[in-house]
């Protein structure tokens, strides 16, 4: 993880282990993630607009 660079992948900081879990630590993601979007999209009941998950669907192509 630490050799990845784009700009759609939030940048690997460290990891370490603490009472057996493992702990991964990443650049802060301002805007939030793509889960925290879906959740507040989906309590107000509405739906991601085709145009914004094709924009998605590019960056996520694009980053692998």
């Amino acid at each position: 993880m630490e050799k990845l660079e784009h700009k759609h992948i939030t940048r690997y900081i460290e990891s370490f282990i603490q009472d057996n879990e493992m702990f991964i630590a990443v650049e802060w993601a301002e805007k939030g993630d793509l889960k925290e979007y879906i959740k507040r999209v989906r309590h107000r009941n509405e739906f991601i607009p085709e145009l914004r998950v094709w924009q998605y669907v590019m960056q996520v192509a694009s980053a692998l």
